[in-house]
């Protein structure tokens, strides 16, 4: 028996860019993980022409299940930035701002929400680009972590 082991996935908090204080937190999918997640939304179905099954993906579904593996949490999303990415009721929008102090708390159903009507492409790219690369999950590891130790007292 080999001594390799897998370690948690990391988990990281990321900047949204042009979204100050927009924070997400999301941990890394390995291939493995991903290659589960898409074996979820896909279905058998016959090709009348070959008369053969063929595995056919829903890319709706795998968008959402895969942006619910990623994404963990959020922090700074607030209603400025809200209705810049996806369209608001004002209803929702004084909700937020009353009983939230501006500020939508996370939750999974928001997160599907938002992942559905966002207009910011850039928002996806971030996400994937972060959750599925191993090494710059790192980095962003290591700068949290100096973050950290530059905001300790000195003893």
């Amino acid at each position: 028996m080999g001594i390799l082991q897998v370690a948690e996935s990391p988990k990281v908090w990321i900047a949204v860019p042009g979204y100050p204080n927009f924070d997400l937190q999301v941990q890394y999918l390995s291939p493995a993980e991903i290659k589960k997640v898409s074996k979820r939304c896909s279905r058998q179905e016959l090709n009348k022409q070959t008369r053969q099954y063929e595995e056919v993906v829903d890319n709706e579904l795998l968008a959402k299940e895969l942006t619910r593996a990623m994404i963990l949490s959020w922090r700074g999303l607030t209603v400025e930035y809200l209705t810049d990415m996806m369209p608001v009721s004002d209803d929702t929008a004084r909700e937020i701002e009353e009983e939230h102090d501006g500020e939508l708390p996370f939750s999974e159903s928001d997160l599907a929400t938002l992942v559905e009507h966002t207009y910011t492409r850039s928002f996806m790219d971030l996400v994937m680009e972060a959750a599925m690369d191993l090494h710059r999950m790192r980095e962003y590891e290591k700068v949290q972590l100096e973050k950290n130790s530059d905001a300790s007292p000195a003893m």
